[in-house]
């Protein structure tokens, strides 16, 4: 199962789940899975410095962290993320 195929699921039983601290639950797992899928940085402060497209922290881009220090987010570097959309 992958990370949006468990957001759909989470977001369907969110839908009918009973009472608020089930659909706390929901929304704290569907925002940890958000996480999961790369983002390429919002944008770049400089060739080495981008900033996180979740939380808008400065994060060092290129280096081995694939991910935002601050909130986690997975971070993906590379050159044009969006337009690979097949």
């Amino acid at each position: 199962m992958t990370a949006e195929e468990a957001i759909r699921f989470q977001e369907a039983y969110y839908v009918i789940a009973n009472g608020e601290k089930a659909q706390q639950a929901c929304e704290m797992a569907i925002e940890a899975l958000e996480k999961q899928i790369p983002k390429s940085p919002e944008r770049y402060i400089q060739p080495a410095v981008c900033v996180c497209p979740n939380c808008h922290g400065i994060i060092e881009a290129h280096t081995s962290k694939t991910f935002c220090t601050y909130c986690g987010q997975s971070i993906t570097y590379g050159d044009s993320d969006n337009s690979s959309d097949e």
